[in-house]
């Protein structure tokens, strides 16, 4: 029997792990509450869009190509973080370049992060999200990328400096100097016409 919801209270962070294990789809862990995954993110349904699976689709592969043989693996969003404000997240893909816990639900050295952030929440998703990744100390780099045009935003941390560039152009490279690897726009939105889609 499933665990019911407990709304009268803010869970602990160990209830929320207890309690996910007997949950069929995935929450993450926001102020003490358990927030299904994909909340906002296509209109209020349940699941992330076409659009929005393409795109992380893409960057999994492309990663997974470029990171082969090395240190680092790009795992895709059934792994967690956590960030120091105490929630703990499902990035659509996650780099970790340390040796992997197999038996834990938690990535504990992540080093690159991608979101692919809906039209409904942007700029929610990505002002919290950005302050829970920053507080990584391993995270090196954040990439948010639209799903509804070609567009990105990078962070890399250099030090305890953080330096922002964005990507509008479909011809534009994405280079990820924190995991060594290049991302052609053109590839990360590879299988998608926005203008037919218009």
């Amino acid at each position: 029997m499933v665990k019911p919801l407990p709304l009268d209270r803010p869970m602990t962070f160990q209830e929320y792990l207890d309690w996910e294990e007997r949950q069929e789809f995935k929450h993450e862990f926001v102020d003490g509450y358990p927030v299904p995954r994909w909340a906002g993110q296509h209109q209020g349904m349940a699941g992330a869009s076409t659009a929005h699976n393409v795109i992380a689709a893409n960057v999994s592969r492309m990663l997974g190509n470029k990171l082969a043989g090395g240190p680092c693996r790009a795992l895709g969003s059934d792994a967690k973080v956590v960030a120091k404000t105490g929630r703990s997240r499902y990035p659509d893909v996650t780099v970790q370049c340390a040796p992997l816990d197999l038996k834990s639900p938690i990535l504990d050295a992540p080093v690159l992060v991608v979101e692919v952030l809906s039209p409904s929440n942007t700029w929610f998703d990505q002002s919290q999200r950005l302050e829970d990744y920053k507080s990584i100390e391993t995270v090196r780099a954040i990439l948010f990328l639209a799903q509804d045009e070609p567009r990105g935003e990078l962070w890399s941390r250099t030090g305890e400096v953080w330096a922002r560039r964005e990507f509008g152009d479909i011809r534009e490279t994405v280079e990820i100097e924190a995991v060594g690897a290049a991302l052609a726009m053109s590839e990360i939105y590879d299988g998608l016409n926005f203008e037919a889609n218009a």
